[in-house]
């Protein structure tokens, strides 16, 4: 019996017992769906983040007040918890790293939260105070219409682009004024959008020294130092240079920092980490769903052998060996995990733009979850092999059936 034989059998096999089939295939097509979506998803994520991380730069630095994200900076030993100990960042401290060899740009700002008020309208607005001489080297975020602050400028402000086109009624453009704390701004520049993770466009900046006037922080406090370094390969040796700094004047021990820093660098292997330990539970959940299939392949392909005994002892008789009778139950079970997996790819690929929307109306704008072609190929050969899995022992039971006692079987 060739192939092409033995191919036709386990076809007309599947097509007899239509019902049964599709119920065992249902078990391959979730499991199949399941992984495909969570890989696909996996993907769009990262490339989302990792575009978005991309604006910031990969020569800046942030260093912040307190030990509670100190994990994200470098040097941090694994595993080691820190609790949070809150600290303010100094003037003095921006003018140490400034001081740094490899040191471009150094900006302290000062952020809190406040009343923003616009043509009747109020809302409260993350507002920062930023080094109006330095900012516009610092921020990556490029602008919509307008200009950036400027050394010199005292009662004006630029505005994050939900700020200017969505959280109030009217839009604010340039040269428009709006009242922060009741003190007015006129509005020199807008910026274009930042993306998913930046707070920018929630935000609005003005010069440092009016900041402090509307705000209950100290004279030389600040919320948090940014560092552009003239490097970008040398900004993890920077970055233990500064850590070794500010140890010093805040006088404190390696593991107790009260400040953190992070970088693009740092922040793409934690979002690594996180995208990780993501798909390792998905990736749990499509296990159960393709065990369950498996098993019931397996029950499947053991009916089968039962019902169709006689058969085999009529094929065996006529001179069919072992190991074509084992290869016709695995040629049917790995058709059946052959066809769960292109109807399970089918269906990943058709809810797959269903998913964009959904990510898209909930502030996703940028994630496409696409199936990729390698994806496709490895999900295929996935859900043959498993239909092999399945078959294997349900093969083997039958090729060890002696011809007479199969053919005495009712």
């Amino acid at each position: 019996m060739n192939t092409e034989d033995i191919l036709t059998l386990a076809v007309k096999s599947i097509s007899n017992k239509q019902l049964r089939s599709w119920l065992t295939i249902i078990g391959i097509v979730i499991g199949v769906a399941t992984i495909v979506l969570m890989i696909s998803m996996g993907d769009a994520f990262r490339v989302v983040i990792i575009k978005t991380l991309g604006q910031f730069g990969t020569d800046i630095i942030t260093i912040v007040p307190g030990a509670e994200s100190a994990s994200f900076g470098p040097g941090r030993p694994p595993g080691q918890t820190v609790s949070f100990i809150k600290s303010n960042l100094t003037e003095n401290d921006a003018k140490m790293i400034k001081s740094l060899p490899g040191v471009q740009y150094v900006s302290g700002s000062v952020s809190d939260k406040k009343e923003v008020s616009y043509a009747g309208q109020s809302a409260t607005l993350s507002v920062e105070g930023v080094d109006a001489s330095s900012w516009r080297f610092l921020t990556a975020t490029e602008l919509e219409s307008g200009r950036y602050l400027s050394a010199g400028d005292s009662n004006v402000a630029v505005i994050g682009n939900k700020v200017a086109h969505t959280i109030y009624k009217n839009e604010i453009k340039q040269n428009y004024l709006v009242s922060v704390s009741g003190q007015q701004f006129r509005v020199v520049g807008v910026l274009k959008s930042g993306g998913i993770i930046t707070q920018e466009d929630n935000s609005i900046f003005i010069p440092k020294e009016r900041a402090r006037s509307l705000m209950e922080i100290g004279e030389k406090d600040l919320s948090k130092i940014t560092v552009k370094v003239s490097d970008p390969d040398s900004i993890a040796d920077i970055g233990e240079k500064i850590k070794e700094r500010l140890r010093a004047s805040h006088r404190v021990q390696e593991g107790s920092e009260d400040f953190s820093i992070i970088s693009l660098e740092s922040i793409k292997s934690r979002v690594d980490e996180v995208l990780a330990s993501t798909n390792a539970f998905l990736g749990g959940m499509a296990f159960i769903a393709l065990l369950v299939g498996t098993i019931g392949i397996i029950n499947t392909m053991f009916m089968t052998v039962m019902e169709r005994t006689r058969q085999i002892g009529t094929l065996k008789a006529l001179g069919m060996n072992n190991f074509t009778i084992m290869l016709l139950y695995l040629s049917e079970s790995s058709i059946i995990g052959l066809v769960g997996g292109v109807i399970g790819i089918g269906a990943a690929i058709l809810i797959s733009p269903i998913l964009s929307a959904v990510m898209q109306f909930g502030a996703l704008e940028a994630l496409a979850i696409s199936v990729s072609p390698e994806l496709i190929v490895g999900a295929l050969l996935l859900s043959t092999i498993i239909g092999m899995i399945g078959g294997v022992l349900p093969a083997m039971r039958a090729a060890r059936l002696q011809p007479v006692e199969a053919l005495r079987y009712e």
